[in-house]
């Protein structure tokens, strides 16, 4: 027992003294292909995304961010046009870091998250609402290059597989009717921007 809180004491003490502490603050580019209850839905967004990294001084890494965006999905509405689809991103991230230095950091990381996107339109008094909620896991590679000691580029690239439901909803004068329909899918996400390390 004595040996098991010995570990345990050393473990924090290591996770306490932090070799860097870095913000992202760029774009992201996620690609989502989903399965939507048989239908396959592929959408493209484009938005901001954030996140807090940690590098303990053993490389041992954790992070959580966050992202939103807009793009189109390949559904088509009532005119023909893509469907406007909205993209939000809660997600957490533990790994290692194999370089963390003064110039640069690479880190692979097992991330896990929370999806929810979804789009819809109205026309003619009639309206029908894709929304997707989904949790997701999968690797991300992250490379940051510091120009000064405490501002730099990142660029970082995340292949998950996402799991969930979408609910469907369509609203006529007479009726509305909902469904909820399974979901899966990948998600491929780029992102690069500008890193700031206190």
């Amino acid at each position: 027992m004595k040996k098991i809180l010995a570990l345990v004491a050393a473990s924090l003490l290591s996770l306490s003294s932090f070799a860097e502490n870095t913000f992202h603050v760029g774009a992201f580019f996620p690609v989502t292909i989903l399965d939507i209850d048989g239908e396959s839905v592929v959408a493209e967004t484009t938005g901001a995304a954030f996140d807090f990294t940690h590098v303990a001084d053993c490389g041992f890494t954790f992070k959580a961010g966050a992202g939103y965006g807009f793009g189109l999905s390949d559904i088509e509405d009532a005119k023909g046009d893509n469907l406007t689809w909205f993209d939000l991103d809660f997600s957490a991230g533990f790994g290692g870091s194999f370089i963390h230095d003064e110039k640069m950091t690479l880190s692979l990381l097992g991330d896990i998250g929370l999806r929810i996107q979804g789009g819809g339109e109205s026309a003619d008094g009639n309206s029908v609402d894709y929304i997707p909620v989904m949790f997701y896991f999968g690797p991300e590679v992250s490379f940051t290059y510091r120009f000064t000691p405490h501002v730099g580029l990142f660029a970082n690239l995340g292949v998950f597989y996402a799991i969930g439901s979408t609910s469907v909803e369509l609203k006529t004068a007479d009726e509305t009717v909902s469904d909820d329909l399974s979901t899966s899918g990948f998600i491929v996400q780029p992102k690069l921007g500008v890193a700031f390390t206190l």
